[in-house]
């Protein structure tokens, strides 16, 4: 899929910036033919202004006998095709390279351009005056193979570079491709991996209710009141933790979203933090580890709910991995123009290879087979999206049989 997608976006590259190269081509090409046109009749012009002063108006039809007479300027003759016309539009004399041009075709000053076989002319045509009669007409003629050629190699040029940017487009194109899917690759295992991480993590909730509903249908429960009190309590287990799963999805969904906005409010970060801690100590007493807290007195401007869990996140995770007879400790410091919250526990350490993974869904590391708190496992992954939202950082510093610190920073206002 992803191969087939690479080539589309090669084959759109390729086109999109081909396409522009040859209008910017053929553009190009405009302009140059414009140029040398213009040019062209510039020098027809100049050739017409240096011979009129020369034209003999003395007899019955105008001649350029003076300018043969003077053999000036002799160059014309090699470079235009010189016709005189009279009144009538009659030719009277003719100099230079003899070209298969029309007879004078249009009475009025002006240039055009005709086409001869494969020859293309430009003729400038003049009338001839004496005190505002009309006595004659000056037609200059050249060919246009100069600008013609000019042209031809300019095509031929074009040819060649569109063939040679056609075969580095498609290997940059390629390349830029792959560089381009590489993030939607990426995004695409992610979300592969969810999906079968999320139904793994269901699939247990959902098989504990159904043996249970299996059990009570067919009536082996028991009749006794405690064994039906037994099912219906593993019944309301899974389904509490399969309400947990869905509901730190949906946090999740929110704190991720592109258009996200939770208010914020001034908050009394000691109590906030001692609030959770006091609420998970039933659950520390009850493991054997204890829980110490020392808290700074200190205001921030934050979510107070998502900030609450992340802190909770956070203590129960240390709780999850800390054995009986270990300490977690929380605490809460002041910087200049920051807000530093640090969970220590001393369990069993993240390995280093794992470290860069743990904030990924549904990941436990290494230490997962041997405490499982029953959790989503969305738990570091809510954490650092809240910190994300606080326009904050999350880091981590473990090493294995010695412990974790979990360490929140985000700005004070």
């Amino acid at each position: 899929m992803f191969q087939e997608l690479r080539w589309k976006l090669t084959r759109l590259f390729v086109v999109t910036s081909t396409a522009v190269f040859l209008a910017m081509g053929v553009l190009g090409g405009c302009l140059v033919y414009m140029g040398l046109t213009r040019s062209l009749d510039q020098e027809l012009g100049q050739m017409a202004a240096e011979l009129c002063p020369l034209i003999d108006l003395s007899g019955p039809s105008p001649s350029l006998g003076r300018w043969r007479r003077e053999q000036r300027p002799a160059s014309l003759k090699l470079l235009a095709y010189i016709q005189i016309f009279d009144s009538s539009a009659r030719l009277v004399e003719e100099h230079g390279t003899n070209l298969p041009v029309p007879s004078l075709g249009f009475k009025q000053a002006g240039i055009e351009e005709v086409g001869v076989g494969r020859q293309r002319i430009r003729i400038y045509c003049q009338p001839i005056r004496v005190q505002g009669r009309l006595c004659g007409w000056l037609q200059i003629s050249r060919v246009t193979s100069f600008r013609d050629g000019i042209l031809k190699q300019y095509s031929f040029t074009l040819l060649l570079l569109t063939v040679a940017l056609l075969l580095s487009l498609t290997a940059t194109g390629y390349l830029v491709a792959g560089t381009a899917i590489s993030p939607v690759r990426s995004s695409f295992d992610v979300l592969r991996r969810f999906v079968a991480d999320a139904g793994h993590e269901l699939k247990t909730p959902l098989t504990l209710l159904q043996g249970n509903v299996e059990a009570l249908e067919l009536g082996l429960a028991g009749s006794t009141p405690e064994s039906l009190r037994a099912r219906l309590k593993g019944i309301e287990e899974a389904c509490a933790q399969m309400n947990g799963l869905v509901s730190d999805l949906l946090l999740l969904a929110r704190l991720e979203a592109p258009n996200r906005a939770f208010s914020r409010q001034k908050v009394d970060l000691a109590s906030l933090v001692g609030g959770v801690a006091d609420g998970l100590m039933p659950l520390y007493k009850q493991k054997g580890v204890s829980l110490v807290c020392q808290l700074a007195p200190e205001h921030a401007w934050c979510h107070a709910p998502s900030l609450e869990k992340a802190v909770a996140n956070l203590l129960r995770n240390a709780l999850a991995y800390t054995p009986a007879g270990g300490q977690v400790s929380v605490g809460l410091r002041v910087l200049a123009d920051a807000v530093v919250i640090e969970v220590t526990d001393t369990g069993a350490g993240i390995p280093a290879d794992q470290i860069p993974r743990i904030f990924d869904r549904f990941h436990r590391g290494g230490r997962s087979a041997d405490a499982h708190d029953g959790g989503s496992g969305l738990g570091l992954s809510i954490v650092k999206a809240v910190m994300e939202e606080h326009r904050g950082s999350l880091s981590v510093r473990s090493r294995v049989g010695e412990g974790s610190t979990f360490t929140l920073r985000f700005p004070s206002r």
